[in-house]
């Protein structure tokens, strides 16, 4: 038997053992489940399923209550079927992650390295959480920015936004990685402006659906811009807002120095003429999620569930600062527990994490832009 065919086996084998860790958190029911999740399904179901989009009843965008209307037909308890979706699309991220190894990494070790980087993912704490016991949706819009990443990797750039077009349909925080797009934009000759129409194009085309049967074609951006101005404060989260009073006037100088701070990036990154192999990208796009989750303002406890999953991939690829995909998803981890179980001391944790994650941004920094400085030099 093949290094391959066995190395298949033992993924498969595997995947059914962590379906089976997330099937025993099924029946939990969490907050947000029962104030909201539970309360929408019940609303498609009482209103004949699709057709019950072209009313305004929930602040998630079209193309999942378009996902949600489909399971109201299900005859089975609404709690199991969207945690069905959500595990699909976990495995789905391990599958990508796996793949994204084989074909980019430079190493003739990369078969050991995508079967370590796939079951890292599936067993990652808070991924097999967020959709086995919280019920959210965060892997869908994971799946395609990662996705996107892929497609950048693999230098087809209409593709990659396409991708992030899809992601942008399912949820806000795609946001968090258009700013490696931006720099990769200003960078690259070959990336077309036209490019950045797939955003709202493919966007629209995900709520066709829900258009025809009556919703409004302005729900995507009614429904993003009340989720910008559900919170004015950020919520069990370790970033610079732990050492800032609450307030409009720190929340919109937090948005313009996020974007100073991009520009920066940009520039330096122009300046060094990368010739944007996949270490370089990887990085820029984890630093793009970490900047904006530690500098914009509002950010939730789920927020930095992108990065956790990159974080891995990251290492993988450098073999190196093992303490950079720790730091992330630990503090990920305790923002779970905070918002699922009782933390004690979580205030020591708000104090001090945020301090952890400020040293992982500059040492990627470092890592970044270290081998150019040294050439500049000499």
């Amino acid at each position: 038997m093949s290094d391959d065919k066995r190395r298949i086996k033992l993924l498969v084998f595997y995947t059914i053992i962590c379906i089976i860790i997330r099937i025993l958190f099924f029946t939990y029911q969490s907050n947000d489940y029962e104030m909201f999740l539970s309360g929408w399904m019940q609303y498609l179901i009482d209103n004949g399923g699709i057709l019950a989009l072209k009313y305004f009843f929930a602040n998630y965008n079209l193309p999942y209550l378009t996902i949600m209307a489909l399971l109201s037909y299900i005859p089975i308890n609404p709690l199991y079927t969207i945690k069905i979706v959500s595990i699909i699309f976990d495995v789905l991220i391990a599958i990508l992650a796996y793949k994204m190894i084989i074909k980019f990494h430079p190493s003739d070790k990369k078969g050991k390295y995508a079967t370590y980087v796939y079951m890292v993912i599936l067993l990652l704490p808070t991924i097999f959480l967020n959709s086995a016991a919280w019920g959210q949706c965060d892997a869908i819009y994971t799946f395609f920015a990662l996705l996107a990443v892929y497609f950048l990797l693999d230098k087809k750039y209409a593709r990659a936004f396409i991708s992030l077009g899809v992601s942008f349909a399912f949820k806000l925080q795609f946001i968090f990685l258009l700013p490696l797009f931006v720099i990769m934009f200003f960078c690259i000759k070959k990336i077309s402006i036209k490019n950045f129409i797939y955003l709202p194009l493919v966007n629209l085309v995900l709520c066709l659906p829900a258009i025809i049967v009556g919703a409004s074609p302005f729900y995507t951006y009614e429904v993003y811009f009340g989720q910008t101005m559900l919170y004015d404060r950020a919520l069990n989260v370790f970033n610079i807002y732990n050492y800032l009073p609450t307030g409009s006037l720190v929340n919109i100088l937090g948005v313009i120095i996020t974007l100073g701070m991009f520009l920066i990036l940009l520039i330096a990154c122009y300046r060094a003429k990368f010739k944007w192999n996949s270490k370089e990208i990887i990085t820029v796009g984890l630093l793009s999620i970490l900047i904006c989750f530690y500098f914009l303002p509002c950010m939730h406890e789920r927020y930095l569930y992108m990065a956790d999953i990159l974080s891995v991939i990251w290492y993988l690829f450098y073999n190196k600062k093992i303490y950079i995909p720790v730091i992330i998803n630990l503090c990920s981890l305790l923002t779970y527990m905070s918002y699922l179980l009782y933390v004690p001391n979580f205030n020591f944790f708000a104090y001090t994490f945020p301090v952890l994650l400020l040293i992982v941004i500059i040492e990627l920094l470092i890592i970044l832009f270290k081998k150019k400085l040294e050439d500049e030099k000499y």
